[in-house]
């Protein structure tokens, strides 16, 4: 069982021919050919690494996003809704490790309930 996963970017496609073309295509059509050929498959990858961790409404765990491009447009968009209130910020910590362990000796205090 998982008790944490740490990403630490947004998992970018590589650059490579075929990649290249739907960020071109991506651009003439909508302009927005970065975003929808490697922000959107590299935040997929992100959200489905956390799902990895919890897999059940009863599951917990802590989901580390270890690099600043996710509070930043256009990455903070594709976070999921529900892993945050109001605003992707407030999933933001200056104390990673004492979150983390804060959260675990929560979890542990409750599991001995």
């Amino acid at each position: 069982m998982l008790a944490a996963v740490v990403v630490v970017s947004p998992a970018l496609p590589q650059v490579r021919f075929e990649q290249e073309r739907m960020r071109q295509y991506f651009e003439e059509r909508f302009e927005k050919g970065f975003e929808y050929a490697y922000v959107v498959p590299g935040m997929t990858r992100v959200v489905q690494s956390a799902g990895r961790l919890i897999r059940s409404e009863t599951d917990t765990g802590v989901v580390v996003l270890a690099c600043r491009r996710f509070l930043r447009e256009p990455y903070r968009r594709y976070l999921p809704a529900d892993w945050y209130g109001d605003d992707p910020s407030e999933l933001a910590t200056a104390s990673v490790g004492r979150d983390t362990a804060a959260f675990f000796a929560q979890v542990k205090k409750e599991a001995a309930r």
